[in-house]
């Protein structure tokens, strides 16, 4: 029981301090979607919307991260390759040395791996910051859209399944098969995420999952664009 409780007072703890940081992003999220629903006056045509509105600032700099992300792929790759190649009696000290070498060589050092998931990293944020001005204005959302009225609770669009999650997990899946073509593990690790989110947004509000699918929907998009 002591446990338990200690759990939760860490896990509020950290709750309160991603909310503190995210702070202006958060409330950034609140006044454009209340500027759009003014305008709009449905919530489910104003989180998409608002998702797309969020999305296009976003692109310029996820096109960015995913060159970057690229680039360093191919290093990654050259590496590897140059490692694999050394003899396999090779051992100890002298493999050691050798691959310092071949570091060296292409400048690499193994925390460049962590370029690999860019994009994330500059969504993250984003993602989090809607995450909790959704979780803290459900009252916004109930009772107020056009084509389902209350996205306060999840959609039970499939006989009471949840569809819109899985549509998200397809998307990111369209969308990891086509960006990370080149580069399996990559893919490998952008799916294993993706599956992880959807499980974890499975059981959210419409109105997290609609913003999430919209966004999810507009970044495969935009693959063709770039």
């Amino acid at each position: 029981m002591v446990i338990g409780f200690s759990i939760i007072y860490h896990l509020k703890k950290m709750y309160d301090l991603i909310s503190f940081f995210l702070y202006p992003l958060i409330q950034l999220y609140k006044y454009l979607f209340l500027i759009l629903f003014n305008l709009i006056g449905k919530s489910d045509i104003s989180i998409i919307v608002m998702s797309f509105i969020s999305s296009s600032l976003l692109l310029p700099l996820l096109q960015i991260a995913r060159r970057l992300e690229g680039n360093i792929s191919l290093k990654i790759a050259d590496v590897n390759a140059s490692i694999k190649a050394l003899p396999t009696d090779l051992k100890g000290e002298d493999r050691f040395i050798e691959i310092e070498q071949i570091y060296k060589k292409f400048s690499f050092h193994p925390i460049e791996n962590i370029k690999t998931g860019m994009s994330f990293i500059i969504i993250l944020p984003f993602f989090l910051s809607a995450f909790l001005f959704f979780q803290e204005n459900l009252f916004l959302f109930k009772n107020t859209g056009l084509l389902i009225h209350d996205l306060s609770v999840s959609d039970g669009l499939f006989f009471g399944s949840n569809i819109l999650p899985v549509l998200i997990f397809m998307v990111n899946f369209l969308d990891a098969s086509y960006k990370y073509k080149d580069s399996i593990s990559i893919k490998h690790t952008y799916l294993l995420t993706s599956l992880v989110i959807c499980m974890l947004i499975y059981n959210m509000p419409l109105c997290m999952t609609l913003y999430w699918a919209t966004n999810s929907t507009f970044s495969f998009l935009g693959n063709f664009k770039s």
